[in-house]
């Protein structure tokens, strides 16, 4: 269980220097839609090239997810989305199987 944990932790600390490195993209770019991959998220931090499974599975000029599976097979994400209304950032923290692992039982991280 205490391997588990330390696994999903790994994972939750990649999807954290990846949403680090969406924003540096962005500061660059002036857009998350341009190159908004893992090679290009590599580009910019390195330590996201090795270690657990990282995707960018949507982004778009504004917003953007990131997902991270842990060796112990838990999915953590980090999506941001804007308000089209007011034009606010949320940026929500999930993860999956909820209670399982690292992952609480609100499902959120």
């Amino acid at each position: 269980n205490q391997r588990t944990k330390a696994q999903d932790t790994e994972a939750k600390s990649k999807a954290r220097t990846a949403q680090t490195a969406l924003e540096t993209l962005y500061v660059n770019e002036q857009s998350y839609a341009t190159g908004t991959d893992q090679a290009a998220l590599a580009k910019i931090e390195p330590s996201l090239a090795d270690g657990p499974a990282l995707t960018v599975p949507t982004h778009t000029a504004t917003d953007w997810k990131v997902s991270v599976v842990s060796v112990g097979g838990q999915t953590f994400s980090i999506d941001k989305t804007t308000d089209t209304t007011t034009g606010q950032p949320t940026v929500s923290r999930t993860c999956t199987p909820v209670g399982q692992g690292g992952c609480p039982s609100t499902g959120k991280w």
